[in-house]
């Protein structure tokens, strides 16, 4: 038998550790492209495919930061709105539900962008495969 208090604590560990591992695979996917640049520093070009699949890891990593600045402003402000309406008691209260419709949408277009990136280059490195 589960509650309902039991499914949000699995929502905010899995939701929690589904953003830990994007931001983890967007960087290891920043470590991959950086492995397979063509050239050398300071004039070196990426392979068309690998500078896409970094432009949605950067966009992966700035839905991550903009997920957490949404929510630290808006959890600051809800909670000093309240203090004072409440005027300083510690009462149970309702938190509107559009509330995480945001959050919900950054780390559904975080997650999306590591994993379009990880097709790209799951492809790229097929296709290197193939040529040698």
């Amino acid at each position: 038998m589960m509650r309902l208090d039991d499914c949000k604590k699995a929502y905010y560990e899995f939701s929690g550790r589904l953003s830990d591992n994007c931001r983890r695979l967007a960087f290891a996917g920043i470590a991959i492209v950086w492995i397979f640049r063509q050239g050398e520093t300071p004039s070196y070009c990426l392979d068309s495919t690998l500078a896409w699949v970094s432009v949605f890891l950067v966009l992966s990593l700035s839905f991550d930061l903009f997920q957490y600045i949404y929510q630290t402003i808006l959890w600051g402000w809800y909670h000093r709105y309240k203090e004072k309406r409440m005027e300083g008691k510690d009462e149970s209260f309702l938190v509107p539900r559009w509330f995480n419709w945001t959050p919900v949408l950054f780390m559904f277009s975080k997650t999306v962008c590591v994993i379009i990136a990880y097709i790209m280059i799951f492809s790229f490195l097929c296709c290197q495969v193939q040529v040698q």
